[in-house]
């Protein structure tokens, strides 16, 4: 049994990490509101008087659009706070577990086939390059770290950091509206990436914990689709009668540029033995249980 610190325990993806290792390790719970990742200091001292085995770090600036508006602020919270948990976890001997994203793609606008480990990067907007920035921190100052890119999470637990607690309930809250009015809903059809479950990637997590294998690794479900069609699929498996059309990123007005090909290949996490579902299967799966949880909420 190993002693785990997790930062941000109480966030969307940090919640079932803890649910799920809880069962097997001694886990010490860090919230966001009380772990200051960006704080030297507290970092230090706290990794120093708690000493685990494993930090999993689940804090980021993902905030793309406030990421633009406040650059500083997200390379310390993206990149510069990795080095800090770099040296404490170096200074106590722990394994440093960080999430990336699959934003620090879309230089390459021709791209169509979901990229590797070995791919080279290129960030477009801050968000994107903070995070590649806290990649290469990563990989330079930790001795042990499992470096992990993910794309499009939704989980049960949804995120402090926006208005709506992940993407696919906002398209749920926005497809009834659509129903209610009779309008159709528009939704990039210009954008191809991959939509993961946390409970998903934190099985993956637990995985790849068992096999001790250091390194950076892309962790996400099987396939993938544009935007508009993962929209589509919401409303068909939850049998809502909403009309989606395919605009271009633009029309939305965004004040950051958005990946065009994002997508991830699990090919090498596959290789290891661990069985990513499709995305699709993993939205159904999603959505079943989201309703279970609803109708125990009512009684």
């Amino acid at each position: 049994m190993a002693k785990i610190a997790i930062i941000g325990s109480n966030g969307q993806l940090g919640s079932d990490i803890k649910n799920l290792l809880a069962k097997d390790h001694s886990i010490i719970p860090l919230e966001h509101d009380k772990f200051f990742v960006e704080n030297r200091e507290v970092v230090s001292e706290t990794l120093l008087e708690l000493k685990p085995d494993i930090v999993i770090n689940t804090a980021a600036f993902h905030n793309v659009a406030s990421c633009e508006e406040q650059p500083q602020q997200s390379f310390l919270i993206n990149a510069t706070a990795i080095k800090y948990l770099s040296e404490a976890c170096n200074a106590i001997d722990a394994a440093l577990v960080h999430f990336s994203t699959d934003y620090v793609f879309g230089l390459d606008e021709t791209r169509t086939k979901p990229y590797t480990e070995n791919d080279l990067p290129g960030a477009i907007q801050v968000y994107g390059a903070s995070k590649l920035a806290g990649e290469q921190i990563l990989q330079s100052y930790c001795k042990k770290f499992y470096c992990i890119r993910v794309s499009g999470l939704y989980g049960l637990r949804g995120t402090r950091a926006k208005k709506y607690a992940n993407f696919v309930e906002m398209m749920i809250a926005l497809g009834l509206d659509a129903i209610k009015k009779h309008e159709k809903l528009p939704s990039a059809g210009d954008q191809t990436l991959i939509f993961n479950p946390t409970t998903e990637i934190a099985n993956g997590v637990k995985f790849l914990l068992n096999k001790k294998d250091y390194g950076l690794y892309l962790l996400v479900c099987s396939g993938f689709s544009r935007r508009s069609d993962f929209v589509r699929a919401i409303y068909e498996i939850l049998n809502m009668p909403v009309q989606v059309i395919d605009v271009d990123s633009e029309y939305f007005k965004p004040t950051y540029k958005q990946p065009r090909f994002s997508a991830l290949s699990n090919e090498k996490i596959q290789a290891l033995g661990i069985e990513m579902p499709n995305w699709r299967d993993a939205l159904e799966l999603y959505l079943r249980v989201r309703e279970k949880q609803q109708i125990r909420e009512t009684i």
